[in-house]
C-alpha cells in the first residue's frame, strides 16, 4: 500500500501512464497480498497483468476505471473484515491495526465514490480524504499487524 502512490507517480513521469489507469492494477495487487489461498493469489496477479495491458492499450472511460477500482476496494474490505472477525472469534481480542486498516479502506472507497459522482466537486473530498490517509500512513509507522491485541472480556 505504501508503494502504490510512488509507483504511480514514477510511471506517470517516466512512461507518461495515466495514474487512474493503473489504479485497478494496484488495488488488485493489494487484494492479492491479502488473500491466503495461493491459487487465488496467482489468479489475482494474472488478472492484474491482464487489466494493466487492457487499460493501458485501449481508451477505457474514466468512470469504468474508477468503478472497477472501487469494486476491488470493497473486496479488500471484505477480506480485512473477515480476518478481523476470525481473530475476534478465535482469540476474543481486537487488533488495532485491522481497525485502522478497515477505516483507511473505507476512506479510499469514499474517495472513489466522490470522484465517480462529481469530478469537480469530488476533488475537495479527494484532497481531504488524502490528508486523512496521510495521517493514517503516519499511524501505520507505529501500529502494524504485530501490534498488541486488546482482549475483550466475555462472560460465560
Amino acid at each position: 500500500m505504501a508503494l502504490s502512490d510512488p509507483v504511480r507517480l514514477l510511471l506517470l513521469y517516466t512512461l507518461k501512464l495515466n495514474p487512474v489507469k493503473l489504479s485497478a492494477t494496484i488495488v488488485l495487487l493489494l487484494l492479492s497480498s491479502l488473500v491466503t489461498k495461493k491459487n487465488l493469489r496467482n489468479i489475482l496477479i494474472g488478472l492484474s497483468a491482464v487489466v494493466t495491458l487492457l487499460f493501458v492499450s485501449i481508451n477505457v472511460p474514466r468512470n469504468i476505471l474508477l468503478d472497477s477500482s472501487c469494486l476491488v476496494h470493497f473486496f479488500i474490505i471484505y477480506v480485512i473484515i473477515d480476518s478481523f472477525i476470525r481473530q475476534f472469534n478465535e482469540n476474543h481480542s481486537v487488533n488495532l491495526f485491522l481497525i485502522l486498516l478497515i477505516t483507511y479502506e473505507f476512506i479510499a472507497i469514499l474517495k472513489y465514490i466522490a470522484a465517480i459522482l462529481s469530478y469537480e466537486e469530488g476533488a475537495i473530498s479527494f484532497y481531504l480524504a488524502t490528508f486523512i490517509q496521510i495521517f493514517f500512513g503516519i499511524l501505520f509507522s507505529f501500529v502494524n499487524v504485530n501490534t498488541k491485541n486488546f482482549s475483550i472480556a466475555s462472560e460465560r
